[in-house]
């Protein structure tokens, strides 16, 4: 039986991660093709790369929790608005509405700092990140 020759992860499948996160903010979905990059190639990789393939896993997973925790109250919100028992201009959608920025604003930040320490073969310092 013919032994299957394993090719070795490539480094910069980490950079495109982070890319494809970044692309999120315009086609949602893909984020998930980045998360599945990330689970994919998270084993047998040095430790630097396991790092950031382990924060990219862990900013994905938060930012769709959050995404999730934010839309719902604001869904609830114009659920009541579009039955007359709410006003559609009210708190819950001004505090929705910060929260998204500040959450995108994480987002960018963290993929663009990951991207930047990837290109440069630095370890992402997931205890401050």
């Amino acid at each position: 039986m013919p032994e299957i020759e394993t090719v070795p992860p490539d480094p910069r499948t980490v950079q495109l991660v982070y890319v494809l996160y970044l692309l999120s903010l315009f086609f949602g979905p893909i984020v998930l093709a980045g998360l599945a990059i990330a689970y994919g190639q998270k084993s047998n990789v040095p430790a630097l790369v396991k790092d950031h393939y382990r924060f990219q896993i862990r900013s994905a997973w938060i930012y769709m929790l959050f995404g999730v925790l934010i839309v719902l109250p604001a869904l609830f919100v114009l659920g009541l608005a579009a039955m007359g028992m709410a006003s559609p201009g009210g708190l819950v959608l001004w505090l929705c509405g910060f929260a998204v920025f500040d959450v995108l604003a994480w987002w960018i930040i963290r993929n663009i700092r990951g991207l930047i320490l990837a290109a440069k073969g630095k370890p992402i310092q997931i205890g401050r990140a």
